[in-house]
């Protein structure tokens, strides 16, 4: 491989955004194990973790060569991604292994909360760059809620960070609805991020669900978010075909962002499969099939990522 090539290969794996990978397979592995599909969970979980070690590598390799100024190279808020995929194969390592998480999420953390500070300083000076990317704040605020065990007065650290979570869902959507009746070409600010926008109210119902357990209005607020990420799949689905119909094919190319489209479909399914233990009613069953539907949908589209971004090289 020339050097050419192997520098094109550490700028297309080695930014933050990235990440968005491993929070994709990771995302798949929770949620084939949710569905009663652990021969799959398993392999999905190797596969994250060599993805972790890949995209680790190349990031160190990325910010050598960019001798210091790769923190000001992205928006800061792509370095919330990296945040959520390690928090995201965490969590999945609990499911095996039933870890304690809140030392190492109670670490992380404190990174999330220094990378808040310049994602929200930034969002105040360059309102122009806010997309809907920017729902990764919430993204990252829920999984380290859902990471940590809920003993004692670690219970009010989770809501707060749920909060936190609830909270940039609504900031992000109210400031792109504004965004978007502003700008006149609005297909230029729709890509594989849009997604997040549904992934993010399926992550709060998830959340909402764990913390139920020592509130149970909490389970209402997950029914309402589950609800809510339920309505707004075909909206955002609807949303991507005609983006991909609209544009020139010299449009269509490979974004790390492509990756949003496939962590939502998993949480959204890790939530579906969830949901249909608590609510017993007829039709649920019909929804467990839809959920591993999406499964299906999500991993194949992970893997043509894949090929998509090794053929951008």
């Amino acid at each position: 491989m020339s050097y050419g090539r192997f520098k094109a290969l550490i700028n297309i794996f080695g930014q933050p955004l990235s990440f968005t990978i491993l929070m994709s397979i990771m995302g798949i592995s929770i949620s084939t194990y949710y569905g009663g599909l652990l021969v799959l969970s398993e392999i999905s979980m190797i596969i994250g973790l060599v993805t972790l070690t890949t995209l680790t590598v190349f990031l160190l390799l990325n910010v050598i060569l960019a001798k210091r100024k790769i923190w000001y190279s992205y928006n800061k808020v792509d370095y919330m991604a990296l945040i959520s995929g390690v928090a995201l194969t965490m969590i999945r390592f609990r499911l095996d292994y039933n870890m304690d998480l809140n030392v190492p999420l109670a670490i992380l953390s404190i990174f999330y909360l220094i990378i808040l500070f310049f994602t929200i300083r930034e969002m105040a000076f360059l309102p122009s760059r806010i997309s809907f990317k920017y729902h990764l704040m919430g993204v990252a605020s829920v999984l380290i809620s859902i990471g940590l065990d809920p003993i004692g007065l670690v219970r009010f650290l989770i809501i707060g960070f749920i909060v936190m979570g609830v909270c940039a869902y609504f900031y992000v959507s109210v400031a792109m609805v504004k965004r978007i009746l502003e700008v006149k070409d609005k297909l230029k600010l729709i890509d594989g991020s849009v997604w997040i926008q549904m992934g993010l109210s399926a992550l709060i119902s998830v959340a909402f669900i764990r913390t139920g357990s020592f509130l149970h209005f909490f389970h209402v607020l997950a029914l309402f978010f589950w609800i809510l990420a339920f309505s707004l799949l075909p909206v955002v689905m609807l949303i991507s075909i005609i983006k991909i119909v609209k544009s020139e094919r010299k449009d269509l190319y490979y974004n790390p962002s492509s990756w949003s489209t496939v962590f939502p479909q998993a949480v959204f399914s890790t939530d579906t499969f969830i949901i249909t233990r608590i609510v017993h009613l007829v039709f649920m069953s019909l929804l467990y099939y839809l959920s591993l539907a999406i499964v299906v949908s999500a991993t194949s589209l992970w893997f043509i990522f894949l090929i998509l971004g090794t053929l951008e090289i």
